[in-house]
């Protein structure tokens, strides 16, 4: 494989510092990242010596760093890119895939031909992020400038482990703009046409005074608001770039761009540096950035310190404001285009064998965290990055592995991008439009510009990328447009192929012995197991339609179709207990020649509407007919004492399986205020068939699933889902090869309710599990109470 790493010397050379990087890895303690907001890749001269911009500064860091000429944001716009550093996952991952809007400005989802993906507008809750992992590490942590990366106070930096927040909360833009007063909640407006940009630099100045005098290391990460619009900067500087670009033609500096989808008047895109103001905006943020060195410097900082500068997207070149150029590359934020994606991206490791250098190796913003934990050697082990470290490169070494860097984004943007992906691998990029499945191949070594489609000439190179692509979708449940009613002529968005021309059909029908009974309640039955010649099946019963007021009973057949009931296997727990009101959706596990049998308690009497407190126990027996031991007296999975977590108000419904040696407990959860509707599916993992059970760090495992039926799918796992899910897999199968990342494979047409399947391979580890051809549901009768029905797998494809 062809190596992709290559050293150069920058901008002539500079000579290596003397010391070894082993020596200098001990010594560097420090993290200074420098986030600037909506910097272009050609508005550094580093990058682009033809700049009009002046950015002594940022060079100064180049010429002792090492500089990446294909240094990637994740996303063409801010909040996810945001969201990759903070995290070290990729957005599709954490399902920050578009820019987080700010309620106070009554930002709108942007729509097209067909409407975006729904995402997720939040961190998430139970992950590490990259200041909790310093912080764990005995760092000082701060965060100085825009967050945008959560609507209210609980999402901000200071939840997220950051020590300090100055100035970051819910705006994408400053308020009010870049002059005081202020309107921002997290820091105190100065005088009267103070720049912010000015500010925010002082009072990192000053953390850096106070950590100097601190036995502690710190890692500060510094995320400007500029260069940003509104375009505001001090007008003494923005009269000379006026003057300096007097004699430029309007009509020169701009050309017309691809037309996703017109709406008034046709988007430009910007050739010319020749904004005034935005000129003046890179000038002072590039001399803050001075500042912080300076500040490093007479501090005695500057060898003990680890500096990343970085961009969060492109440059703005088209839509809003017309910002800037991006010459040589097309297109600019909001654009999967090189020009949206491809931005100013170093690393400065005083000491190190990378000093002054430059690498082509493709890098993007998810290689940040992980780069800076092994620089430092932190411990990140309960950590999971999606990235990959980069510290052999700032040793001096290669890489020469052509690994693929994803870029998903599902969305139109306001500056007029369509919706798509690409993946880069080595030279070559592919791109997949959304919205048709179009696809476009370029050889960015050759083509910077990316005005030569090869997609025609290359076929077999686009179908080897396009499968790696699509299989990165599969593996990370990536998400595509939906139809827009308003717009039902274009009808429905492109879906990639795995997602197409597979259903699953169900047929039901009357079973005898535990049908419908007048009077009587049967419901939520469980998983079928055959011991023998003879299948056993547990559901809820009583004598009211919910399951709220039931106990555990079961019955036997021979054929699945004619049962017995055979009587009562678990009653209500003792009074004033977690299970002393219901008993209820059981479920089975054979393992460790016993039978587990597990179910559903609250402690409250049903009373509508009822609030249920419902969590999840365990008994055990020696055969199917019991008699039912309960094997602890509390429950073995309770509701997260998280508000904000999705298993917050319940936890109900266990479904198990055996993998790879651990017990796999899938279970529905709902948090606090939401409905039924939003009921998603957990699990948790134990060693034991007892527990304890652990739940996994990437809950919710589907973000829906109100009735758990999951089975083994040869070495993976698949559910079936049902209405009560995002629109985008109801009435779908699901399938996991991790049995945590879950991607769409099937259409479910009359999806059964609350099924209970039968499983042969569900407890036997054998990777040999296929789709259940059989199983029962809760029935439902004009009149009647909930009884148990039968269901088919009658078609598949």
């Amino acid at each position: 494989m062809k190596k992709i790493s290559r050293f150069k010397p920058l901008l002539g050379g500079f000579l290596m510092l003397a010391s070894s990087f082993s020596q200098a890895a001990t010594e560097h303690k420090n993290v200074l990242l420098i986030l600037v907001d909506d910097l272009g890749w050609a508005d550094v001269a580093v990058y682009n010596p033809e700049t009009n911009y002046s950015t002594p500064n940022m060079n100064e860091i180049a010429r002792s760093g090492l500089t990446f000429t294909n240094g990637y944001a994740i996303s063409p716009v801010c909040s996810p890119t945001r969201s990759s550093l903070i995290t070290g996952l990729h957005p599709v991952v954490t399902d920050n895939t578009d820019f987080f809007r700010d309620k106070s400005r009554f930002h709108r989802y942007r729509e097209g031909k067909f409407k975006p993906t729904k995402y997720t507008e939040h961190l998430p809750e139970n992950h590490n992020t990259i200041a909790n992992v310093f912080k764990n590490n005995g760092y000082k942590t701060a965060f100085v400038g825009k967050w945008h990366l959560g609507q209210s106070e609980q999402e901000w930096p200071e939840n997220y482990g950051f020590d300090i927040n100055i100035a970051g909360h819910a705006a994408g833009m400053p308020r009010g703009g870049y002059f005081a007063p202020y309107q921002n909640p997290r820091l105190e407006s100065g005088p009267k046409g103070e720049y912010l940009t000015d500010r925010l630099t002082t009072e990192a100045t000053k953390l850096m005074a106070e950590y100097k005098k601190s036995a502690s290391p710190f890692f500060l990460m510094m995320s400007y608001y500029s260069v940003h619009t509104p375009l505001q900067a001090p007008e003494d500087r923005v009269a000379a770039y006026k003057n300096k670009f007097k004699d430029t033609d309007p009509s020169s500096e701009f050309e017309p761009v691809e037309q996703i989808w017109p709406e008034g008047e046709p988007k430009l895109n910007r050739v010319k540096q020749t904004e005034p103001t935005y000129a003046a905006m890179v000038e002072n943020v590039d001399h803050n950035i001075g500042r912080l060195l300076k500040s490093l410097k007479d501090q005695g900082l500057d060898e003990n310190t680890i500096v990343v500068l970085l961009s969060d997207n492109g440059g703005l070149s088209i839509g809003e404001a017309r910002s800037t150029s991006n010459l040589p590359l097309k297109g600019g934020k909001g654009w999967l285009y090189e020009g949206g994606i491809r931005v100013p991206y170093v690393i400065s490791v005083p000491g190190s064998r990378s000093v002054g250098r430059v690498t082509d190796t493709p890098a993007s913003s998810l290689d940040i965290a992980p780069t800076l934990y092994d620089l430092l050697k932190l411990d990140y082990t309960d950590t999971k990055t999606d990235g990959d470290s980069l510290v052999e490169l700032i040793q001096g070494g290669t890489i020469t592995d052509e690994r693929p860097l994803f870029f998903h984004y599902p969305h139109y943007s306001n500056q007029g991008g369509f919706p798509g992906a690409a993946v880069r691998i080595g030279d070559w990029k592919l791109i997949e439009r959304f919205e048709d499945g179009q696809l476009q191949l370029f050889n960015l070594a050759n083509d910077l510009s990316e005005s030569n489609d090869l997609a025609a000439k290359y076929p077999e190179r686009v179908e080897e990328m396009k499968n790696t692509l699509h299989q990165w979708y599969q593996q990370h449940n990536a998400k595509f447009l939906r139809p827009n009613p308003k717009y039902t002529e274009f009808g429905s968005p492109w879906r990639p192929d795995y997602q197409n021309n597979k259903q699953v059909k169900i047929e039901k029908s009357s079973l005898t012995g535990i049908g419908i009974e007048k009077g009587v309640m049967r419901r939520d039955p469980s998983d079928i197991i055959k011991v023998g010649d003879t299948y056993y099946l547990w559901y809820s019963k009583g004598k009211i339609s919910t399951g709220y007021d039931a106990t555990v009973w079961y019955a036997t057949s021979k054929d699945g179709h004619h049962w017995v009931e055979q009587g009562q296997a678990l009653a209500k727990g003792k009074a004033g207990s977690w299970e002393a009101n219901s008993v209820f959706t059981p479920n089975i596990l054979v393992a460790e020649n016993k039978y587990w049998l597990f179910y559903t308690g609250t402690s409250k009497p049903y009373k509508y509407p009822f609030n249920p407190d419902s969590k999840i126990g365990v008994a055990v027996a020696d055969s199917p007919d019991g008699p039912w031991q309960r094997v602890y007296s509390y429950p073995i999975l309770k509701n997260s004492e998280t508000e904000t977590d999705f298993d917050s108000h319940l936890v109900d419904d266990a479904s198990l399986m055996v993998r790879n040696g651990k017990y796999y407990l899938y279970y529905k959860g709902r948090q606090l205020g939401r409905s039924p509707k939003e009921t998603q599916m957990g699990l948790a993992i134990a060693n034991k068939p007892q527990g304890p059970y652990v739940k996994v760090t990437n809950n919710p495992v589907i973000p829906g699933n109100h009735e758990v039926y999951v089975w083994p799918q040869g070495s993976g796992v698949a559910a079936m889902v049902g209405k009560r899910a995002p629109v985008e897999i109801q009435n779908a199968i699901m399938y996991s090869p991790d049995g945590m990342n879950f991607y769409k494979t099937h259409d479910v047409l009359n999806h059964p309710w609350a099924a209970g399947a039968y499983r042969p391979h569900a407890f036997t580890d054998d990777n040999l599990g296929e789709l259940p051809q059989w199983g029962v549901e809760i029935g439902r009768a004009k009149g009647q109470l909930p009884f148990i029905h039968r269901f088919d797998v009658t078609h598949a494809d």
